[in-house]
């Protein structure tokens, strides 16, 4: 097995980008910390490796790191974060922000972004009017993106944080019926995780876009698309072996078989999605509907 220091791993991805270190470090770490880390002088933290990483479009996961039990519940509780967010799930949001909120006594900016993002997202779910949380997302997002102009870069090297912000503004905006402006984010978005294949988070995301893909189609009466899309959210699902988004991707493509008039594959759909629960099922009952 080969070994490379950490140093020349991030060294040689930036320049593989193209990226400054300024660009890189924004939002990270300062560029004397970046060029202390390239020189070898310092080691990252972890998730000042994986944002890092991240921004580049490259796997964290091909570097061993040694970490602490601080950095782990973090990042344990970032995915948790996440999936409450895509799945709506206000309880499990509530616990997990509170949570990261005692952990991080001394607050990074990627912290204050994770914070901040919760925040806004349980005051939307409250009643927060929809034009003041798409102002605070997009405030929030140019915390760390410096360059944001209300649209998909895709020059860009995003974080998984930036990413699930970009989300919830599609969300705002489907629900404002801005639908052309949410498919080009959701298309650019797509293309740009499907070259992170193998790296759970990037897989995750992408299946949720999928899934406001098929919800988008769905709502603007194209249901053989809304079908395309929920169909190959099944599958990279299957092959991620990752079910959280498989019971409302079902049925939408149960909802989708029935206006198309294929009543019995929407019957099937349906009781298919309420055997499944949040995190596993079995592939045979995935698999008829790939096709």
């Amino acid at each position: 097995m080969e070994v490379c220091k950490i140093s020349d791993v991030i060294r040689d991805a930036r320049i593989r980008s193209g990226m400054t270190q300024e660009a890189l470090a924004f939002g990270i770490c300062s560029v004397s910390t970046l060029s202390k880390i390239e020189n070898g002088r310092r080691m990252p933290q972890v998730r000042v490796f994986e944002a890092l990483m991240d921004r580049m479009g490259e796997s964290s996961e091909r570097c061993l790191v040694y970490v602490g039990e601080h950095e782990l519940q973090k990042k344990r509780m970032q995915d948790q974060m996440t999936l409450a967010m895509l799945l709506k799930d206000r309880l499990l949001l509530e616990t997990e922000l509170a949570q990261y909120e005692r952990l991080v006594q001394k607050r990074k900016l990627m912290d204050e972004q994770w914070l901040s993002l919760g925040n806004t997202v349980l005051q939307w779910w409250g009643g927060a009017a929809l034009p003041d949380t798409e102002q605070r997302l997009t405030k929030i997002l140019g915390m760390s993106c410096q360059n944001y102009r209300e649209k998909w870069d895709g020059e860009m090297q995003y974080t998984y944080c930036e990413i699930l912000i970009f989300q919830m503004l599609v969300q705002c905006r489907m629900l404002n019926g801005d639908f052309l402006w949410s498919i080009s984010v959701l298309n650019g978005m797509r293309h740009y995780l499907k070259c992170g294949s193998g790296i759970l988070w990037k897989e995750r995301m992408l299946i949720s876009v999928h899934v406001l893909m098929a919800q988008i189609y769905f709502i603007t009466e194209k249901y053989p698309s809304s079908a395309k899309y929920s169909a190959k959210g099944l599958t990279i699902s299957m092959n991620a072996d990752c079910y959280h988004f498989a019971p409302v991707l079902l049925n939408l493509l149960a909802a989708c078989e029935a206006k198309l008039g294929d009543t019995s594959e929407a019957e099937q759909a349906e009781s298919c999605s309420k055997l499944l629960d949040a995190f596993m099922t079995s592939k045979k009952y995935l698999s008829k509907f790939m096709s």
